[in-house]
């Protein structure tokens, strides 16, 4: 994340002069946006990640395209997403490009407003969509975070009454696909380990719940497990 208007002045500029060649210029089918409070218990730190992917589509291919910016004029803010950190995907037959952390720098609450979606390939071309960022009002204090709970190796979540997402990470912080689910019987968390051998030595893991009354994801951990 950066803020300064001079620099943010210079990136569109050159996107205008860029994109005055005659190649067919990259196309935002669709785009999704979340945000997700984060309970890093590690650090003690609560903040707010920005999970953002567009549904792409390029004539000169996908490896054509070259970044994606998030800009929010008002607040004099933008982000940029290039092909080497972004996290890419093919559902249904269609591309999907983006990242699950953009998060202002002093780890504030991302700011409400009108933002725009700038997808740009090598050649300067690009293409724009708009979205509205708002969302209720809440204390984080009055959150209640997901928090693991284990019976004889097996996995639960403390009060829980809906299914859970349990993301791995190995001792490098690589993400270990795929996503599992936790259901109120519990998970075995010994399977994981007959299936990756490679995390024998133990892994990290986050929980995840989707909360609809607040609108936003609660994302718990880094957790650690080692058998026993």
């Amino acid at each position: 994340m950066k803020k300064n208007s001079l620099i943010l002045i210079t990136i569109l500029l050159l996107i205008l002069f860029l994109g005055s060649c005659s190649r067919k210029a990259p196309e935002i089918y669709d785009y999704y946006w979340q945000i997700n409070i984060i309970d890093d218990v590690e650090t003690k730190r609560t903040y707010e990640k920005l999970s953002l992917f567009v549904s792409v589509h390029d004539d000169d291919g996908i490896e054509d395209i070259e970044k994606i910016y998030l800009l929010h004029d008002e607040e004099e803010l933008f982000w940029e997403i290039n092909s080497q950190v972004w996290n890419n995907s093919d559902l249904q037959g269609e591309t999907w490009i983006g990242s699950n952390g953009i998060r202002m720098n002093d780890y504030s609450d991302i700011p409400e407003g009108e933002y725009r979606i700038l997808l740009q390939d090598i050649s300067g071309e690009y293409d724009e969509k708009t979205f509205l960022l708002k969302r209720p009002d809440v204390k984080k204090s009055n959150i209640i975070f997901p928090r693991p709970e284990m019976k004889e190796e097996k996995l639960f979540v403390k009060g829980m009454s809906s299914v859970y997402s349990l993301w791995i990470y190995d001792r490098k912080w690589n993400h270990i696909p795929p996503t599992y689910e936790i259901k109120k019987s519990g998970f075995d968390l010994r399977k994981i380990l007959s299936r990756k051998k490679e995390l024998e030595g133990g892994f990290y893991y986050y929980l995840y719940i989707f909360d609809s009354s607040i609108k936003r994801g609660l994302i718990s951990g880094p957790f650690f497990f080692v058998q026993k």
